[in-house]
């Protein structure tokens, strides 16, 4: 009888790409982490340079995952505070240009994180996804501090910054 790490490194990727991250993760949990079946998927990671983490599949592997990633990944969706994820605070993000934050609530450090997690960051969008949350920014000095950013999406989250947040971000 075959098994999967049986199979050649060509079909075992062929397989991981079907796969979503939050089975990707799985599998990748599930499987010895010096095993060759954990470099194929860790390498289908690197090759993405796109990806989504939401809250609901963050787990275990999570850190391995923005570990594969974090210097290869060019668009990145994310979908909860970044305190939520206290390791995520470790990385840094260099090739990221296009990054869409979404989250039910933030607190003031969150904009800081980002960019310090994001320093060349071009595109950036908010959401808010909880109603009646707000966007804990006293000022806009640290979206002022992308340098490189071109295209700033906020209408979903405008409604509770202040004039002052726009006049130092501009």
């Amino acid at each position: 009888m075959s098994s999967i790490v049986n199979l050649n490194d060509n079909c075992l990727i062929k397989i991981v790409e079907h796969l979503d991250l939050e089975d990707q993760l799985h599998l990748f949990q599930a499987t010895e982490s010096i095993s060759r079946l954990c470099k194929v998927i860790s390498r289908c990671w690197q090759h993405q340079s796109r990806h989504s983490l939401f809250r609901r599949i963050c787990g275990d592997s999570t850190e391995v995952f923005l570990q594969c990633i974090s210097s290869t990944v060019v668009e990145l969706t994310l979908d909860f505070s970044i305190d939520d994820l206290c390791f995520f605070r470790k990385y840094s993000f260099p090739m990221v240009r296009a990054l869409d934050y979404s989250r039910e609530e933030s607190s003031a450090d969150d904009i800081g994180a980002l960019v310090n997690c994001f320093p060349l960051i071009e595109s950036l969008k908010i959401t808010e996804t909880l109603e009646g949350a707000c966007l804990n920014l006293s000022s806009g000095h640290h979206v002022a501090k992308w340098e490189y950013l071109r295209k700033l999406d906020i209408i979903a989250a405008s409604r509770h910054w202040k004039t002052k947040c726009f006049q130092e971000i501009c």
